[in-house]
């Protein structure tokens, strides 16, 4: 496996488990990215790509969003360190330029810090849709076929994918979902056309490197056709 994508799911429900805020649950559920980032880049996984914040989690209360920018702050500062020692290379991909001016330069600041690095390729899916995704390529390129001219029939797979957020990206082995739910939530639709699905009822908090064993050992032992 080179690419393993993650639907990191469950952090609120784990909060109220523990009869704790929902910010608490994603204070631990960035805590359980940290480890298991470590351990992927460890097992010498090449991409990991995780969901953290999608188009949609705008819609949640204020407050709990509120909470979301700062735990993505506090986390940022306190994990950055620990991934370039690690060799990390940290990547976000998704409309970024929702977020504020100060999380933005941070964001960027950490993706230059790192951008040497020559170990796992951590991805962080943040104010990010598929659908979006998608209808920004297309954009780009009815915008570049009508300046040059081209015909649209010259169109190839490839002119898409590469006018994605992660142009040149393999696409992902496998997208792994926590916390029990059964669907993609708009989560890298072009690229996990043929990637294994895997579901776990274990929330987010409780994730563990055990549970990213479990997921190779089940990708090792299927077979991929591709349709053939």
């Amino acid at each position: 496996m080179r690419h393993l994508a993650i639907i990191m799911d469950g952090n609120r429900r784990w909060a109220r488990r523990q009869h704790l805020p929902p910010v608490a649950g994603h204070y631990h559920g960035s805590e359980t990215l940290r480890r298991t980032a470590l351990y992927a880049n460890g097992l010498g996984l090449r991409f990991l790509s995780v969901y953290a914040f999608s188009t949609e989690n705008w819609n949640r209360p204020l407050g709990e969003v509120t909470g979301l920018m700062e735990v993505f702050t506090n986390s940022l500062t306190r994990l950055l360190p620990e991934l370039h020692e690690n060799g990390i290379r940290l990547r976000f991909f998704g409309a970024l330029e929702q977020f504020s001016p100060a999380l933005r330069q941070q964001q960027k600041e950490a993706m230059e810090f790192t951008r040497n690095n020559s170990g796992m390729v951590l991805q962080v899916a943040m104010n990010y849709g598929a659908r979006r995704e998608l209808l920004h390529a297309c954009m780009a390129l009815i915008e570049e076929y009508q300046a040059s001219g081209r015909s649209p029939s010259e169109l190839k797979e490839e002119d898409l994918a590469e006018r994605l957020y992660l142009p040149g990206c393999p696409d992902p082995d496998v997208v792994l979902r926590t916390g029990g739910e059964h669907r993609l939530s708009n989560f890298m639709l072009w690229q996990a056309a043929y990637a294994e699905v895997m579901l776990t009822d274990v929330l987010w908090p409780d994730f563990s490197p055990a549970d990213v064993d479990k997921a190779i050992l089940d990708f090792s032992n299927r077979q991929r056709r591709f349709g053939r």
